[in-house]
């Protein structure tokens, strides 16, 4: 590497050309375009750079600290770094390979500096913001999620959240597609996922449902179980996860959710607030009306949930078989034959239509004023 003379690096006074704050950047004559911020000693990106804005060079970097006073540098410090770490800086942003070969003659070990930037580039928490759904290619910290299978975005962001300017950008790319580093990537996307889950169980927002479960009052319907599981792969996909890692996250945490949102879809199908959507919406605002017609009416039998979930776990492992084996656990309920699943199919069918009725029943009288005249009865078999 070519060794260049402190005395020959310059500081340049840089105004902003938006909100014109002042800035100052280290270069050197046999560099052009290569600059250094002088007081945090990162490489100035040339996508924000523009050289027309150089006002004037303020003098030699050795006098740095003399050649700052009587400027408007807002309330810093200066300098921040010493004058020889800034040439030495500098050099790094230019000669990245050479200074790779140094630091192999000196026994320095790249992929020990590599995965130590990694300790702390993933967050421990996989709560993720709006704005992912915007994919921006901006590297900041709240757009990691969704460039998570984009190696170049990565690379480029772990070195400047690394300050890894001393490493080539080749060398950290190739640290991106290692095994090491998709190990922590995919800890990183499976906390994305239990996030997800935990988040729509608690009831959050800004996750995507589908039409065919009920669009936004899936949560009312008789398919919350099944708009709640393609919900968090659907919007974990939008914002740039992968759907294998989504599903292996759903399975590796269904104790967060299957058997809740289960329970939500059948109460959602037998219980008379949601009967019949248009029949119940005026019930619930009248309030004390619908107390009565929730208290005269026996609730869904213990067996009827029952088997209603032994099928409807059944039917989920039939769908999801791969994944469940493979990361999930396959429970007692999912292993019926088909002619088992057959029979209670028949069953649940019949108990379905009984159930209906009964609703109907009580709707009926609900709406033509007979309510009170009502009593408890138990001509629903449980």
């Amino acid at each position: 590497m070519e060794r260049k003379s402190i005395k020959e690096y310059c500081v340049v006074q840089y105004i902003e050309n938006v909100n014109r704050k002042i800035k100052y950047f280290i270069c050197h004559e046999s560099r052009p375009g290569c600059y250094v911020d002088a007081l945090s000693g990162e490489a100035v990106s040339s996508d924000v750079f523009r050289p027309e804005l150089i006002c004037e060079c303020i003098g030699p970097l050795t006098n740095f600290g003399l050649a700052i006073q009587g400027y408007d540098v807002e309330g810093e410090n200066l300098p921040l770094l010493e004058k020889n770490d800034l040439a030495r800086i500098y050099s790094r942003l230019n000669d990245e390979k050479l200074l790779e070969r140094e630091f192999y003659k000196a026994g320095e070990n790249l992929s020990t500096i590599l995965e130590k930037a990694t300790v702390h580039f993933f967050p421990k928490s996989g709560h993720w913001d709006h704005l992912c759904f915007r994919r921006s290619n901006e590297l900041r910290n709240w757009f990691l999620p969704c460039h998570l299978h984009d190696d170049l975005w990565l690379a480029k962001f772990l070195k400047m959240e690394g300050k890894l300017y001393f490493i080539s950008d080749a060398t950290i790319l190739g640290f991106v597609r290692s095994q090491f580093f998709q190990g922590k990537r995919k800890e990183y996307e499976l906390e994305i996922v239990r996030w997800q889950i935990d988040w729509m169980i608690k009831g959050g927002d800004n996750w995507l449902v589908r039409e065919e479960f009920g669009g936004c009052m899936s949560m009312l319907s008789p398919l919350w179980d099944l708009a709640f599981r393609q919900g968090v792969i659907d919007t974990l996909v939008a914002i740039g996860l992968d759907k294998s890692i989504v599903e292996e996250g759903l399975e590796r945490n269904s104790s967060m959710w299957r058997d809740i949102v289960m329970r939500q879809a059948f109460d959602n199908a037998y219980q008379p607030i949601i009967a019949d959507m248009k029949g119940y919406t005026a019930a619930v605002e009248e309030g004390k009306k619908f107390e009565r017609l929730v208290s005269i009416m026996n609730p869904p039998g213990i067996q009827h949930f029952e088997l209603w979930l032994k099928l409807r776990k059944y039917e989920y492992y039939q769908r999801h078989k791969a994944v469940v084996d493979e990361f999930g656990s396959v429970e007692e309920d999912m292993s019926m034959s088909s002619l088992e699943a057959s029979n209670l199919r028949l069953f649940l069918e019949r108990k379905h239509n009984e159930r209906m009725e009964y609703l109907e029943r009580y709707e009926k009288a609900y709406h033509e004023g007979r309510l009170l005249e009502m009593k408890p009865v138990s001509d629903y078999s449980n």
